[in-house]
């Protein structure tokens, strides 16, 4: 089952390469083939990605690399803790980390389960590889973020 919808064209993507600059990003995605697909659309907007599979080993990765600037992770993971909870961890860790979680769940089940109202950037799966690009734009401050809306 694909979770990110295609994109609505490749200009898309370079416009939103220009947005990415140096920005190391930490994906976090248990479903193998997900994680695949975002890091390839990341890597190809000029991010640099470094990867996990679950919230223990993004925590090590995260503390062994500082130029992480921002971590996407998914909310429900097979194993370990989910993606809320890693990211509290991760915030605590690095206070200066910026996350955006994304989930299946419908709004209404966000809503029920409090992360609404976490705080953190959310994604509603499927996205388009657009929408992830300006979310992850928009979360790193670039300026290139605003032109991404026109």
């Amino acid at each position: 089952q694909r979770r990110i919808r295609e994109s609505r064209g490749e200009d898309d993507l370079e416009v939103a390469a220009a947005a990415a600059a140096t920005a190391t990003v930490l994906l976090v995605e248990d479903d193998p083939d997900v994680r695949t697909a975002v890091s390839m659309v990341l890597k190809s907007a000029g991010y640099r990605v470094r990867e996990a599979e679950d919230g223990a080993t993004a925590l090590s990765v995260l503390d062994a690399d500082a130029s992480i600037s921002l971590m996407f992770s998914d909310v429900v993971m097979q194993r370990g803790i989910n993606g809320f909870d890693l990211a509290r961890e991760a915030t605590r860790r690095r206070g200066d980390l910026k996350v955006i979680l994304t989930s299946g769940f419908s709004d209404s089940a966000l809503h029920d389960s409090g992360l609404a109202n976490s705080g953190y950037r959310l994604l509603s799966k499927p996205y388009a590889k657009t929408e992830l690009l300006e979310a992850l734009a928009a979360m790193l401050g670039s300026e290139e973020a605003s032109s991404l809306q026109a």
